[in-house]
């Protein structure tokens, strides 16, 4: 009998809609989820293997999407709204600003009910205190999280690359003054001391490295694009 089973191709194994294997496991011998963290049972009956088959909640979020369970986490915590109504849509593969990931960072470590300080438009001279994230951005600010891209910028419209997302995600986990950043000031003197030359891509690995070791930052499929901007699904 075929399961009907989508994903094989990366070891995924998730149920498709029609599979055979849906609503017909016994959920007293089933563990309480599945292998992407799915409360079971999402229908009638739990489902035979790994995987519990839920329908999704965008539209253009698949079930067998990879980072649907964590998209929808954020959706329940009220960290996203998504990017569309009628139907409800989230855009995985839209790139992410700069105002976009204060609101997203901010909310994040907050919590959904959580509103900035009204915005005072002095911050950032690309930041005017009318502006939709002003708030948003000046309370990254206030956090430690961000610097800006400039003096006295923030380039609110820019993309998010997966550089700095590393660092934005590490400083919104551990604190402003985590100790990779600290450590690595001390890494670049003594290299530099030696007569050596620290690049960009070292830095960025030892960021990356961080947060790859503890889920943070998915590693992208294929060959990273570190410089690249970051879609909304890897967020």
């Amino acid at each position: 009998m075929d399961p009907q089973l989508s994903g094989t191709s990366v070891s995924e194994y998730r149920l498709l809609s029609g599979s055979p294997a849906i609503d017909t496991a016994n959920c007293a011998s089933a563990p309480a989820d599945d292998f992407s963290g799915d409360l079971r049972p999402q229908g009638a009956g739990c489902d035979i293997g790994a995987d519990e088959y839920s329908s999704s909640l965008f539209a253009d979020v698949p079930s067998d999407h990879w980072a649907r369970s964590w998209i929808e986490t954020l959706y329940a915590a009220g960290i996203t709204s998504g990017c569309g109504t009628n139907p409800l849509t989230f855009c995985p593969d839209a790139p992410v600003t700069r105002a976009e990931m204060a609101v997203f960072l901010e909310r994040g470590m907050n919590g959904a009910a959580y509103n900035p300080p009204a915005a005072t438009g002095t911050v950032f001279t690309d930041i005017s205190a009318d502006y939709w994230a002003a708030a948003w951005v000046e309370q990254l600010f206030a956090d430690g999280i961000t610097a800006g891209c400039g003096p006295d910028l923030y380039c609110p419209n820019d993309y998010v690359t997966r550089d700095q997302m590393a660092i934005f995600l590490l400083r919104a986990k551990y604190g402003s003054a985590h100790p990779t950043a600290r450590n690595w000031r001390i890494f670049r003197r003594t290299h530099r001391l030696l007569g050596g030359r620290v690049d960009r891509t070292t830095r960025r690995r030892r960021h990356h490295g961080w947060l790859w070791q503890r889920q943070l930052l998915p590693k992208p499929a294929g060959q990273p694009r570190r410089d690249g901007s970051l879609p909304r699904e890897d967020i």
